[in-house]
């Protein structure tokens, strides 16, 4: 109807009930640019003209229509690489098509209503490697879709390595949606010299016609931009050069020309020179900016210079979710920390007006990522007292924030040998506040040395107590790539700290140094370290056998825990024997403890009882492994009665499995019937949560069509 009653023939969908998840902070204000150079940079503003990528865009538009239901793809590289830039392309394709668009906000906490999606809809998620409790949210409110209609996601991210692994590790909801989905890293746009030379031209032509709309705010006014634009010829740009780099280049040769012209001098250190300095080219740009707003402020004379960039370092740095946050960050500010409110009030009206935000949050940010980078990197290489001061009295969240960003600052080949120390000094300087973000941090960016550099250090401080020690370990995931050294080495000075401590006191610390002991056999198994990792479970298994016979009520439970873990360690390495020996402990007291408080034990005798049939069936005991894998389903249907949301899938796991049992004896019939049952509980589920669910039953279907070409023997 609005097509036939305006003429429009082109009418985009805007996801109105999901405005307060949208990110609109990328998209031009409604008054035009705000004078901000870098603003002609930020890649949903799409003024430098998209390149290439012709064969992933036909593969991603084959993707986005390949059906109804819910699709994750990952496209991952290096800031600047046009992560961005290619998700707004499929977007304006997607969007003229008919599909729904939502860029999701990286504040966006309740993302429930995602289930709803009736129209087709495009999900993206942009920084995805620094928001993963985000994804998971969106993961379950999609593992309730419907299914049908199609809903694809797609995650921007600057590595898909530990992140990705650790976010399917750590929800069972998350691994659904992302296994299996592609995973893509994008090469550089333009590998060729032409290209890039092309590339260069398009991006200054493009500028130039925007320049005027911002130039005067930079004081370059009476410019004949696209005569200059003409006048500039494409430099040599050798070897893998970023379409940023080489529009960053072209932005900043027109501002630098333009100011050769009205002989306005960069500073004598802006930088270095180079494709390498072209950040501090277009920074030198940008402080103009940012100081003739101060000016019009009335604020220059008032703060010296050295103090405004300061607090526009902390807005970046640490940012701030409200103004309550602002303010708390301001006051912390060398220069500001004396000054009355009235001056620290303008001084965040200052930081606003300069990059605007949408409420709750007081100001936007420097974009993009990299120019944003070199300007933290070039203000803590001055002045790395800034992040000493910002550290004290920062939330989780603004500390995760400040190591990420001074990380990748810090990765800079230009300030990589002085800013790498200072991280690590910052970090141990501050443990309270920041060794917990430090572990938060590692996994996102591309270079974590300084971070792991300065947790090794706070762990091995002869002075730091147990109990901080203790705390670290909780905050570590249950897998990671780049803290599994890590891991192993605070779970090895904490074994050592409670073995110090038994033995002064063998009665005292006993507990504890199992369940170091225990943790430390996995983090060791998490390496590859299998013959230590071996000596220490067996140990934990010791002392839990002791700590039994003195209080069996009480430590039964974790002993029955360490032979399982004590079972897969053997198992790892081969020793079947004495894997099943270990196991088939471990399912006798969980029997016991399952019988005296079924609802506590239960679930974890099916799992030891699943376990035991793998176990039996690997050596070729298959009668036996049958009685097992019958008794695990019979515990998990009884508790399927009981509580069907929490045990149906698992009722269907073991019915899958009993199901292969049967067929590998050549019992077909029994196998088809018990699969049969699988299936059907599987569809349902399906039906509820096909995200979730839907792999599995497909799964079991593959099972069941197995059975249906045996022969009975």
């Amino acid at each position: 109807m609005l097509a036939e009653h305006t003429g429009r023939t082109a009418v985009a969908l805007e996801p109105v009930e999901w405005a307060g998840l949208a990110d609109t902070s990328e998209l031009a204000p409604p008054g035009g640019f705000s004078g901000s150079p870098a603003e002609l940079l930020r890649a949903r503003r799409e003024v430098a003209p998209f390149r290439g990528r012709d064969e992933l865009m036909a593969w991603l538009r084959s993707w986005a229509q390949s059906g109804a239901g819910v699709a994750a793809w990952l496209g991952h590289g290096p800031g600047g690489q046009g992560k961005t830039r290619l998700a707004a392309r499929l977007a304006a394709e997607l969007s003229a098509a008919g599909w729904a668009v939502l860029w999701l906000h990286r504040d966006a906490v309740d993302v429930r209503g995602l289930a709803d999606a009736a129209a087709p809809l495009l999900l993206i998620v942009d920084y995805a490697e620094t928001r993963p409790r985000q994804v998971v949210a969106v993961a379950e409110a999609l593992a309730r879709h419907s299914g049908g209609s199609a809903v694809r996601v797609v995650l921007l991210a600057r590595t898909a390595d530990d992140w990705w692994q650790q976010l399917q590790d750590d929800s069972p909801v998350a691994e659904r949606m992302l296994e299996g989905a592609p995973v893509t890293r994008l090469p550089v746009v333009d590998a060729a010299a032409e290209g890039r030379r092309e590339a260069y031209r398009q991006a200054v032509t493009a500028f130039a016609a925007q320049l005027p709309a911002v130039s005067g705010a930079v004081g370059l006014r009476g410019v004949d931009w696209a005569a200059l634009a003409q006048q500039l010829q494409a430099p040599a740009m050798a070897g893998e050069v970023s379409a940023l780099t080489v529009q960053m280049r072209a932005l900043a040769d027109l501002l630098d020309a333009a100011a050769d012209q009205q002989a306005i001098r960069p500073d004598t250190d802006a930088g270095i020179d180079g494709e390498e300095g072209v950040e501090d080219r277009l920074l030198f740009h940008e402080r103009r900016y940012w100081l003739k707003v101060a000016d019009a402020r009335g604020l220059t004379s008032v703060l010296g210079r050295e103090t405004l960039t300061d607090a526009l370092a902390a807005s970046v740095l640490v940012g701030a979710a409200d103004d309550d946050e602002a303010d708390d960050v301001l006051s912390r500010v060398p220069g500001l920390t004396d000054q009355p409110r009235d001056v620290q009030d303008r001084v965040r009206g200052w930081i606003a007006a300069l990059y605007p935000a949408a409420p709750p949050r007081p100001w936007d940010t420097l974009q993009p990522d990299r120019l944003a980078e070199r300007f933290i990197g070039r203000r803590l290489q001055k002045r790395p007292g800034l992040a000493e001061s910002l550290a004290q009295g920062c939330s989780p969240q603004q500390a995760t924030r400040m190591l990420t960003v001074y990380a990748r600052a810090a990765a800079h080949p230009a300030l990589s040998r002085v800013l790498n120390a200072h991280l690590t000094r910052l970090c141990t300087g501050h443990p309270d506040e920041l060794a917990a973000a430090a572990i938060q941090a590692a996994p996102q960016v591309e270079k974590p040395a300084p971070l792991l550099e300065a947790l090794r250090q706070i762990t091995d401080d002869p002075v730091v107590s147990v109990d901080r020690l203790a705390t670290l370990a909780d905050e570590l995931p249950h897998s990671s790539h780049t803290l599994a050294e890590y891991a192993a080495h605070l779970a090895q000075r904490l074994t050592d700290h409670y073995r110090a401590r038994a033995d002064k006191d063998p009665e005292g610390p006993l507990p504890d140094l199992a369940t170091s002991l225990n943790n430390l056999a996995v983090r060791l198994g998490d390496l590859g370290r299998q013959e230590e990792g071996l000596e220490a479970i067996i140990e934990a298994v010791q002392i839990r056998r002791r700590l039994v016979e003195q209080r069996p009520d009480s430590f039964l439970p974790d002993l029955a825990m360490s032979l399982n873990n004590l079972a897969i360690r053997f198992g790892a390495m081969g020793r079947r024997e004495e894997g099943l020996e270990v196991v088939g402990e471990a399912v006798q007291i969980r029997r016991r403890l399952a019988e005296q408080r079924p609802d506590a034990f239960l679930p974890v005798l099916a799992s030891s009882l699943n376990n035991q049939a793998i176990q039996l069936g690997d050596l070729g005991r298959r009668e036996e492994g049958l009685e097992a894998i019958v008794e695990a389903v019979q515990v998990y249907r009884r508790l399927a009665e009981q509580r069907p949301d929490s045990f149906l899938p698992h009722l269907a796991m073991s019915l899958n499995n009993l199901a292969i049992r049967f067929g590998a004896m050549g019992r077909r019939e029994e196998g088809l019937e018990v699969i049969s049952e699988a299936v059907q509980i599987r569809r349902r589920l399906a039906e509820q949560r096909p995200a979730v669910h839907r792999s599995e039953l497909e799964s079991s279907e593959q099972v069941k069509a197995w059975l249906e070409t045996l022969s009975d023997s």
